[in-house]
């Protein structure tokens, strides 16, 4: 689904010794702390809002820029950094080159646990703060298609049974993520984007995070968990999923197809679609509302 070249530092903790392996088109460069001046760092406060205090931070580290710039990469879409608890979010090279991130070692003027660095980005919100970093590969990646064939997610999963055992969850109810899927999806593996109502978004490796995800039911609505990912992960209000052309969405958290369209960036959609029944195709306007009685019994649209 992408061309990427492969760019990843190791954050390792030897012998008390903190170290930086760096691999980048089959070069390896290993940095310990005493080589870290070669990188330009940074500190700044940042202010944010938690549980209704307002919270202030003073931060030191070295910036990802520097780092790259000594490597000398310059050509990519964006950074994926991935914690050693297996957290993971893509920065797009755009805010990486507005917000000037950095690899944090010290909090408040102590340093952090040992061997382990915080990525902090001003500007951006605390779930891109990942704790840990582990590795950061370049991507180039190609964006995600069009999808040309769409599935509601409700008429999907009121053919399928609702579950009160949602293992390892406990008093839950709701169903096994692959439920949503396997009927739709040409492969249970790949990389498949997750969207929240929210916005919130990840383009997730099927079996590293999604195999044995859950959807909880909460009030209406259904919540994204995953015991292979960190709760920070999981995504609110799960709206839209997709993979190559085909895609899946909650219709209760939109209006109409228009409403989908400015969640997901999309730049334009037909004026007239299909929609098909077990019965019959029939051509609507696209701009048909969701509370239409006709849309409970489509098996899914095309355009």
């Amino acid at each position: 689904m992408k061309s990427r070249i492969i760019f990843v530092f190791i954050l390792l903790c030897i012998a008390g010794l903190q170290a930086l392996q760096v691999i980048h088109e089959n070069n390896e460069y290993q940095l310990t702390l005493e080589e870290f001046s070669r990188y330009t760092q940074r500190s700044f406060t940042t202010q944010r809002e938690k549980d209704n205090e307002t919270k202030k931070d003073n931060w030191e580290g070295i910036t990802v820029q520097s780092i790259l710039a000594e490597l000398n990469i310059e050509k990519y879409d964006e950074l994926k950094f991935t914690s050693d608890d297996n957290y993971m979010v893509r920065i797009k090279k755009a805010d990486i080159l507005k917000y000037d991130p950095i690899l944090a070692f010290k909090r408040n003027g102590k340093e952090l646990v040992p061997g382990k660095f915080r990525l902090v980005i001003p500007g951006m919100r605390d779930m891109f703060w990942i704790q840990g970093v582990v590795y950061i590969e370049t991507l180039n990646s190609i964006k995600m298609q069009f999808p040309r064939t769409l599935f509601i997610a409700e008429n999907i999963l009121r053919k399928k049974d609702l579950q009160t055992e949602l293992e390892p969850f406990v008093d839950v109810t709701g169903y096994r993520f692959p439920q949503l899927i396997e009927d739709i999806f040409p492969l249970m593996q790949e990389e498949i984007l997750v969207v929240g109502k929210d916005g919130v978004q990840h383009l997730l490796d099927y079996q590293k995070y999604l195999k044995n995800a859950v959807l909880v039911k909460n009030e209406g609505t259904f919540n994204l968990q995953s015991p292979d990912m960190p709760a920070g992960m999981w995504i609110k209000n799960i709206a839209f999923v997709q993979q190559f052309d085909r895609a899946v969405f909650f219709k209760s958290h939109f209006q109409d197809l228009s409403q989908m369209t400015q969640l997901l960036d999309w730049q334009v959609i037909p004026a007239q679609i299909n929609i098909i029944t077990e019965n019959e195709t029939l051509v609507i306007d696209s701009n048909t509302s969701f509370n239409n009685n006709k849309w409970e019994e489509v098996k899914c649209i095309k355009w």
